[in-house]
């Protein structure tokens, strides 16, 4: 007879102002959650420990060490602002930053931004926000393995490790090591939901890495945060290849050299497929055979040295924007850039181009010379 599978308690921390509260305003609500979700939750309540050590000589010290430690323990962070505390705000980047699922709840509707950027969940309700909780950390809990290559043992899927090895990507590419997991971790869990990729609970090391791989490149696309994630996917690519010195990292340190414009468009090769028309229904082999104003955006794109050739691939119907703009996108294929250009055609109004570079090694520095240079003429999609 098989044995049922035992159920995970998942552990939630109880932050909230606790200095300068009087004990019906620290314990009150604390005990009143614990009362009613205890059942369904294990609680860590600051309160049994964080008070005990105020009086303490080293109470500052004592008390920032034992928060950690107790969120650290935990898998998710209910964080009850009913007034703004300093204390609080600090365990919830903590949290976030180790990758931690956090909840705010906002009685009082103080509507702080930075904080909310933060959470996973807002809500008015300490009931609401719990039940979101565990909704998030069951469906979380669909990946539960691990699957490793070249017979290594399979491991626990972690939420904090993947946290930490973004981290460690953050830290080559010297970008900021806090708002960037906290902006991919969710993405990445949701995106290996919804692709199917966690079978009976198992996801390989490389759909990780290509749901990783798949978030950066699209948040390095956007044409206004797009520079806080450059150069964080090469980095990704490098440590996940454990590489001392690799052509990825020497790329790496390529990216944010300026690349000077030509102060006229280039000669480039220009290219559909034999099968292909284009949204504006003509089989496109010069510039010159793009109506105005899109050919535009195309000689601004030849105006960044070195690029040899423009494909132009399928097409379709979309987005509708209020002009002509372009979007573009890293390509898991050495030597070429991704993009979309947004367009009122014949056949559709999303037509999808490649940008093959003279040298695979600047393709990077290439797009980022793209980015800079088309979003400062109005010309690059912005992505609600």
């Amino acid at each position: 007879m098989s044995k049922t599978p035992k159920v995970k308690r998942f552990r939630v921390y109880l932050a909230g102002p606790i200095h300068g509260c009087n004990e019906a305003q620290r314990s009150h609500w604390r005990r009143r959650v614990r009362d009613k979700w205890g059942d369904r939750f294990d609680f860590v309540d600051p309160n049994d420990t964080i008070v005990a050590v105020q009086t303490t000589a080293e109470a500052g010290y004592e008390i920032i060490r034992r928060d950690q430690q107790a969120i650290r323990s935990c898998d998710a962070v209910l964080a009850n602002m009913w007034r703004e505390s300093v204390g609080t705000a600090i365990g919830i980047v903590h949290a976030k930053r180790e990758g931690k699922l956090v909840a705010i709840v906002d009685p009082n509707h103080i509507g702080n931004r930075i904080l909310a950027f933060y959470a996973d969940v807002v809500s008015e309700k300490l009931d609401d926000a719990l039940r979101q909780i565990k909704a998030l950390l069951e469906q979380q809990g669909a990946i539960r393995t691990v699957i490793k290559r070249q017979g290594r043992p399979d491991e626990e899927f972690s939420r904090e490790t993947l946290a930490a090895s973004i981290r460690k990507a953050c830290h080559t590419a010297g970008k900021d090591d806090l708002i960037v997991p906290a902006k991919v971790v969710p993405l990445v869990i949701e995106r290996l939901l919804e692709g199917g990729q966690a079978v009976s609970g198992r996801v390989t090391t490389s759909a990780i890495k290509e749901a990783v791989w798949d978030v950066l490149a699209l948040l390095e696309a956007d044409p206004l945060r797009g520079e806080e994630f450059a150069g964080i996917r090469r980095a990704w690519e490098s440590y996940n290849r454990k590489a001392k010195m690799s052509p990825l990292e020497r790329d790496l340190a390529s990216v944010g050299k300026a690349v000077p414009l030509s102060p006229a468009p280039l000669q480039v090769l220009v290219e559909a497929g034999k099968a292909h028309t284009t949204i504006w229904g003509v089989h496109v082999q010069k510039l010159e055979d793009i109506p105005q104003p899109v050919r535009g955006i195309f000689q601004e794109i030849t105006c960044v040295p070195g690029i040899r050739r423009i494909h132009f691939g399928p097409f379709d119907w979309g987005h509708t924007e209020d002009r002509c703009r372009v979007e573009l996108f890293a390509s898991k294929t050495s030597g070429i850039i991704e993009g979309k250009c947004y367009d009122q055609g014949k056949k559709g109004n999303v037509q999808s181009f490649q940008l093959e570079v003279l040298d695979p090694g600047q393709a990077e520095a290439i797009r980022q010379a793209l980015i800079r240079h088309l979003r400062g003429l109005s010309l690059l999609r912005i992505r609600e």
